[in-house]
């Protein structure tokens, strides 16, 4: 199996996992790494593969995107939720830089 997910960086402490959530998804807060979550579930040969620079370009690309159909987005979505958005996308890419947030492709075998 493999797949795409972001997660908090190794390595932790507490207050850098309690950012890391604030600045991810809400999918980041899970109480261990994916590896062992992934070890536990039976699976072996768990490897991880980092892509967090190619998902901070896209990410500053999203904003950028976004940025550029504000009139369009505000009409179709409405204010309250393009500043949700905006604000989920300022935080994620925040989170990237300060090095609380990774997308790995896990490519595990059972």
């Amino acid at each position: 199996m493999a797949f795409f997910t972001i997660h908090t960086s190794p390595g932790l402490d507490q207050t850098g996992r309690r950012l890391a959530y604030r600045h991810g998804p809400r999918m980041v807060n899970t109480r261990s790494d994916y590896a062992a979550l992934l070890r536990r579930a039976g699976f072996r040969e768990v490897r991880a593969i980092d892509v967090t620079r190619e998902y901070l370009r896209i990410s500053l690309r999203w904003q950028r995107a976004r940025a550029r159909r504000l009139p369009a987005l505000r009409a179709s979505l409405g204010e309250l939720r393009v500043r949700e958005l905006e604000t989920d996308s300022r935080l994620n890419i925040e989170g990237i830089r300060l090095g609380l947030l990774r997308r790995s492709l896990f490519v595990v075998v059972r």
